[in-house]
């Protein structure tokens, strides 16, 4: 698969191995991506918590392609967001419910090894959209 990387001296588009969906994941096909002021600040060298090299981030729709064995909500051939938020889930915010104060947050494609702006990419899905198929 290709998937965009940007560099200190600039973007480039680059082979991959494509991920495999473990777990409560999903293997997305990419559709559609949105360029966030994030990643533009990242390409600039100028994001308090990206630093190139990076994977352009989480601004996607997609189609699931394949399951992990603990995926749930979603079927293949779905139409697909992600939640760019990663908590951690395990510590004291998480097990009492208020995940967006996750001790260890991190968020898709800020120090997470994928990006969206590839070919394919897993993530744990947010919703799936009641669009038609094709």
């Amino acid at each position: 698969m290709m998937r965009i990387v940007v560099h200190n001296t600039g973007v480039t588009v680059e082979t991959a191995v494509v991920p495999t969906a473990v777990g409560a994941e999903v293997l997305v096909e990419t559709l559609v991506v949105g360029v966030c002021g994030s990643d533009i600040h990242a390409a600039a060298g100028q994001h308090p918590f990206l630093q190139p090299p990076c994977l352009p981030r989480h601004e996607v729709v997609g189609i699931v392609r394949e399951l992990g064995s603990d995926a749930d909500g979603v079927l293949v051939g779905d139409r697909v967001t992600v939640e760019p938020t990663l908590p951690c889930g395990v510590c004291k915010m998480c097990v009492t419910d208020r995940s967006n104060l996750c001790e260890s947050m991190r968020f898709f494609g800020c120090g997470y090894e994928q990006g969206v702006m590839a070919d394919f990419f897993t993530s744990r899905p947010v919703a799936s959209m009641s669009y038609p198929k094709g």
